[in-house]
C-alpha cells in the first residue's frame, strides 16, 4: 500500500466523551493536549471527556483546547476522531453515523472479532486506524497501547487477588507465631503475566510463573518466580513472540499437568489468548475442585471467554469454596494512569501521521500501514481480512472447480446410460456462489501468530488480555526485568 496523504491545513483533532459502560479512560490528557497544540494542531474536547480520569473542562481549556457540549460537534469539526473504545450507538449519538466518509478514526477497534463494525466503516469510507493493531516492532513500542494498558491491568490483578484472598501475600514472623507466604500462580508471561509476576513477588508472595513458550523462562526467573515447566512434546513459540494454539492433545496433557500446580495455589491469575478466538481453557471445573477452599482465581481472558472453565465473564461467582473473578476493561479501574500512558500511545502515533501541525498519511510508513484497517473504502489489514474470509486485496475470485470428467459405465442401451447420469448439473460441479476455502487463511494465520499486527478483543482489548499470550518474549528491552513490559 504505497501511497501518502498531505492535507497542508491545520489538523483539528476530535476528543468525545466515552460512553461504553464501565469506561472512565479518555483518549487525550490535557498535558498531551498542550504539546498537540504546540506542536499546531487544534483540538477540540467533548465536555466531562476528562471526568473519568479526574480531568475537568477547565484543565483542557488551559491546555488550549477548545470545550463543546454537543458530542456532534466534535465529529463534524474533527479530522481525526480520538477514542478509546470503538464508536457505537447511544441514546443521545449515534457515533458511527457522526463519522463522515474520509474522517480518520483511532480507538480500539478489535478488528479480528468485530466484523461488523469493520464492515460498518469500510461502507462508510471511514479511514479507520486500530490501536490493537499497531505493530509489535522495537520502532513502535511507544505507541504500543496494547501493552500499556496490559501492564495495568497486571498490577491490578494481583491487588484484586489480594483483596479478595483471606489471607496475607507475605511471610510474617509473629509472636503467636509464623505466617507462611500465598502462594501465587501467574499463567502466561506476557506483559500481564510479567507485570502480575513482579507484582506478587513484591508483596511477599511466592509465585510461579507457566507459560507455552521456553523462550520467556529466563524473564520469569529474573522477577524472583519459579518457572513452570510441562512437557507437551514441543515449543508452542509463534513469529513475532506469540503463543501457537495448541494441539487438542496437548491441551490434554497441560490441563492435566497445570491441574496438580494450581491444587497447591492460593491464587491463580490467568493471562492467556489467541488472536480472533475463545480464550484457551488452562483450569478445568475438575482442577477448580482440587484448589482449596477460599482460593482465589483472576481471569484475565474473561472478554474472551476466560480460562477457566466455571468462568463468567464481567463477574465474581463462588464455585467449589474458590472466588473466580473474571472483570473486564481492567485499565479502566485504573483510569489516571491508564489515559495517561494511553494518551503518550497515541501521541507518538500521531507523529507519524501529522507533520507540523497538518495530516500527512504516509502508507509507506510499516506502522501506519499495519495499523490502518480500512483506508478508500477498502479492508486493508491482512489478518482481519483472513478472519473475515475475504481475498488478498486486487487478487481475482477462485473459479470453480471443472466439472469431473468420468466416462459412463459401460450400459447395454443410451437409455440405461442416461439413467445412469447425474440428474442436477450442481451434484458435479462446484456452485460458483459458495466460498472456496483457502487451507492458509483463518487456521494458519491464527496459529503462526501475527508478527506485526496485535491482536484485538471485544471492548478492549489488551495484549495479554485479547488475542494472545502476549508479549514479544524475545529479550526486548521494553519486556525486560521489574514486570515492566
Amino acid at each position: 500500500m504505497s501511497e501518502t496523504y498531505t492535507e497542508r491545513t491545520s489538523v483539528v483533532l476530535g476528543v468525545p466523551r466515552e460512553r461504553a459502560d464501565g469506561e472512565r479512560r479518555v483518549a487525550l490528557i490535557p498535558d498531551i493536549v498542550k504539546r498537540l497544540i504546540s506542536d499546531g494542531a487544534t483540538v477540540v474536547v467533548e465536555s466531562r471527556a476528562g471526568e473519568g480520569s479526574s480531568h475537568s473542562d477547565q484543565e483542557y481549556e488551559d491546555a488550549g483546547a477548545t470545550v463543546v457540549q454537543d458530542p456532534r460537534e466534535v465529529y463534524a469539526r474533527a479530522d481525526v476522531v480520538l477514542k478509546v473504545q470503538a464508536p457505537a450507538r447511544y441514546d443521545d449519538i449515534d457515533e458511527l453515523d457522526a463519522l463522515r466518509p474520509g474522517q480518520r478514526l483511532v480507538a480500539f477497534l478489535a478488528p479480528l472479532v468485530r466484523h461488523d463494525l469493520i464492515r460498518e466503516l469500510q461502507e462508510r469510507r471511514v479511514e479507520a486506524f486500530s490501536l490493537d493493531a499497531i505493530p509489535r516492532t522495537t520502532r513502535a513500542q511507544a505507541m504500543d497501547a496494547l501493552s500499556s494498558q496490559s501492564n495495568l491491568a497486571g498490577y491490578k490483578a494481583v491487588i484484586m487477588a489480594a483483596d479478595q484472598l483471606g489471607k496475607i501475600f507475605p511471610l510474617m514472623m509473629t509472636a503467636a507465631g509464623t505466617i507462611t507466604p500465598a502462594r501465587v500462580l501467574v499463567l502466561g508471561a506476557g506483559v500481564a503475566g510479567l507485570q502480575a509476576i513482579g507484582t506478587a513477588k513484591r508483596l511477599g508472595a511466592v509465585v510461579y510463573g507457566y507459560d507455552v513458550r521456553a523462550v520467556v523462562k529466563e524473564q520469569v526467573e529474573s522477577l524472583g518466580a519459579k518457572f513452570v515447566e510441562l512437557d507437551l512434546g514441543e515449543d508452542l513459540s509463534g513469529s513475532g513472540g506469540y503463543a501457537r494454539q495448541a494441539t487438542e492433545e496437548q491441551t490434554r496433557r497441560q490441563q492435566a499437568e497445570l491441574a496438580k500446580e494450581i491444587a497447591l495455589a492460593d491464587v491463580v491469575i490467568t493471562t492467556a489468548l489467541i488472536p480472533g478466538r475463545r480464550a484457551p481453557i488452562l483450569i478445568t471445573a475438575d482442577a477448580v475442585r482440587g484448589m482449596n477452599a477460599g482460593s482465589v482465581i483472576v481471569d484475565l481472558a474473561g472478554e474472551m471467554g476466560g480460562n477457566c472453565e466455571l468462568t463468567q465473564p464481567g463477574q465474581t461467582v463462588v464455585e467449589h469454596g474458590v472466588t473466580i473473578m473474571a472483570p473486564t476493561n481492567i485499565p479502566s479501574l485504573i483510569p489516571v494512569h491508564a489515559s495517561q500512558v494511553l494518551a503518550k500511545n497515541i501521541q507518538s502515533f500521531l507523529g507519524l501521521i501529522i507533520r507540523d501541525g497538518s495530516l500527512d498519511v504516509n502508507f509507506d510508513d510499516d506502522i501506519v500501514a499495519g495499523t490502518a484497517i480500512v483506508h478508500n473504502g477498502e479492508i486493508v489489514h491482512d489478518l482481519t481480512r483472513k478472519m473475515m474470509g475475504l481475498p488478498e486485496p486486487g487478487a481475482e475470485p477462485p473459479a470453480p472447480p471443472e466439472p469431473a470428467e468420468s466416462p459412463p459405465a459401460e450400459a447395454d442401451t443410451l437409455e440405461q446410460v442416461a439413467g445412469d447420469a447425474p440428474s442436477e448439473l450442481e451434484d458435479v460441479t462446484a456452485d460458483p456462489a459458495e466460498p472456496v476455502a483457502d487451507a492458509g487463511s483463518i487456521d494458519g494465520a491464527v496459529d503462526e501468530g501475527p508478527a506485526d499486527d496485535g491482536a484485538s478483543s471485544p471492548g478492549e482489548v489488551f495484549d495479554d488480555i485479547d488475542g494472545e499470550i502476549d508479549n514479544e518474549a524475545d529479550g526486548d528491552a521494553r519486556r525486560d526485568s521489574g514486570g515492566q513490559p
